[in-house]
């Protein structure tokens, strides 16, 4: 159960985290090293933050309808 909050919590922080070091406190001692450090940018700003927002959309979306098939009740069948 904790890995429902746990695992998309950790993404959106990684995401938010990493997507947002500013350049100035990175050493970056040839074109090469840039262009890996913008590259890895924008793989965390494309893939990584939707990604880490859809799994925690989907993981409070189940725990909603459990909640929600508990305050229904068992269906009857008539």
């Amino acid at each position: 159960m904790a890995s429902l909050i746990i695992f998309p919590v950790w993404m959106f922080h990684w995401a938010v985290t990493v997507g947002n070091l500013p350049e100035a406190t990175l050493v970056l001692p040839d074109t090469a090293s840039r262009h890996r450090w913008e590259f890895s940018q924008a793989v965390v700003d494309v893939l990584i933050l939707p990604a880490a927002i859809f799994v925690f959309g989907g993981q409070l979306a189940f725990v909603v309808n459990i909640i929600a098939g508990f305050i229904r009740g068992k269906k009857t069948i008539a």
